[in-house]
């Protein structure tokens, strides 16, 4: 693009969109240009605060033809910042939250930029419920169309198996409705295949009646991490779809290693109150602070956890079950780690979406397993900081490797990350790439590389 014509293109723009459009030299433009991840400093060349469908259709539009990158952002924690195109577009789909519930479907339709949170309150209200991730600041859209693992998942499903359609802008400016009797193929391809085909602006999801909610923080000592996390891999071998619980390992207030149980029981209250006397009973609890709350509550309270001063990575393993083996290389990781606000999550995968055949969405995971998240979290002190602890993130992935099943969770793999992408949609894999060709040949939109030449 000619610096001469720069502003005058931009001008164009800017009458035909509903929206804002905030450029450099603008005072909000920083706060909209940061996300969480302070680790990520590139910055995009403008800014459009998609107001509406055709926003998003003028914007796709313009970054075509002046040959611009265009990133998309809704909640903005994709950790390796790709809602942030450097000197590209950044469309920011915040203002596209609106959430309409039909409650006789019982559905709702979710614009492209909500929160899982702002979700969860507005269907309050009807005494409803939907999947959503575990962190309600996090976007829903983002979350559901890379896989979705949430608190629910075991008694609803996944993120991709709760979508019943889609409105989705194409490169080409085209707006498409995606649903299992139009565009069939890219309906399918957006559930798991994450950013790959176009803008999502909006999805139809599925709703359920709202049930008691149990949820808190269980923290044990370190020193009975085995104990601790064998009994609980046993517990989850027969555990009932109406609990999930994320456990892991960090430094606690006290400088002190860790280990913690989340439970999140959705079901009748004195069943899941066994639940979690058992889980309490597994070791002596330094702290157990576990009880009846809203689905909302439980999502602004993991929303606590969420710092937005802090540097980011992140990586990602499947594991079938966890072994003595395995667990003493996360408590030895964990002891080793720098940082105090490093963390190990261990997401167990179980339930209604479990036994799914592989090819029903481009997720192909559907055998009961693990899903480690290996969080890096620092401060930074100087130059040094942000390799030390990328490397203690991707040292503890090469030591679980050698029992991790192939590929990984595709929303928390990074870009560089090509091995693992490569079998993380499992035989799915060049399906997706042949729908990518016929609806993104030029390879425009690249949530997640899954193109050939990108794997190579």
């Amino acid at each position: 693009m000619e610096k001469i014509n720069f502003k005058e293109l931009v001008q164009a723009l800017k009458e035909k969109l509903t929206g804002e459009l905030i450029l450099p030299e603008d005072l909000n433009f920083e706060i909209n240009a940061r996300i969480w991840n302070t680790a990520i400093s590139q910055r995009p060349l403008m800014i459009i605060m998609a107001e509406n469908t055709t926003d998003v259709v003028q914007a796709v539009k313009f970054a075509v033809k002046h040959q611009l990158s265009l990133s998309v952002r809704g909640g903005g924690h994709d950790w390796a910042g790709r809602s942030i195109a450097k000197n590209g577009i950044l469309l920011n789909m915040r203002r596209m939250n609106h959430v309409q519930v039909y409650q006789n479907e019982q559905m709702a339709v979710v614009g492209g930029g909500v929160k899982g949170i702002e979700v969860s309150r507005a269907l309050e209200a009807y005494g409803l419920m939907a999947a959503t991730p575990t962190i309600g600041e996090v976007g829903l859209t983002g979350w559901a169309i890379g896989g979705g693992y949430g608190p629910v998942c075991p008694s609803v499903g996944l993120g991709v198996d709760n979508i019943l359609s889609a409105e989705i802008v194409l490169a080409d400016g085209t707006v498409c409705q995606v649903n299992e009797n139009e565009n069939e193929d890219l309906f399918w391809a957006i559930r798991g295949g994450g950013g790959n085909f176009g803008v999502i602006t909006s999805l139809a999801i599925k709703l359920y009646k709202a049930k008691p909610f149990i949820s808190g923080m269980i923290l044990f000592n370190a020193s009975d991490a085995q104990t601790v996390l064998q009994a609980h891999n046993q517990l989850l071998t027969t555990a009932p779809n109406e609990l999930a619980v994320s456990a892991g390992m960090m430094h606690g207030p006290d400088g002190k290693d860790m280990v913690y149980l989340a439970p999140f029981w959705f079901g009748e209250l004195s069943r899941g109150e066994k639940y979690i006397a058992e889980m309490i009973s597994f070791a002596e609890p330094v702290k157990a602070d576990v009880g009846p709350m809203s689905y909302s509550d439980m999502l602004e309270l993991q929303s606590s956890f969420i710092r937005n001063d802090l540097r980011w990575s992140i990586q990602t393993r499947w594991l079938h079950s966890l072994n003595a083996e395995q667990i003493g290389i996360i408590k030895e990781a964990v002891n080793s780690c720098s940082s105090a606000y490093s963390i190990v999550n261990i997401h167990h995968f179980h339930g209604v979406s479990s036994g799914l055949k592989s090819d029903l969405t481009p997720f192909p995971l559907r055998a009961p397993h693990y899903m480690i998240e290996i969080v890096a979290a620092w401060e930074l002190k100087d130059d040094s900081e942000d390799q030390i602890q990328r490397q203690w993130a991707a040292t503890l992935s090469e030591n679980l490797k050698a029992e991790a099943l192939p590929g990984g969770y595709i929303n928390l793999l990074g870009p560089d990350e090509t091995e693992q992408i490569k079998h993380a949609f499992g035989d799915n894999l060049s399906r997706l790439q042949k729908i990518k060709r016929k609806y993104d040949f030029h390879e425009f939109f690249n949530g997640t590389a899954i193109s050939k030449n990108k794997l190579m």
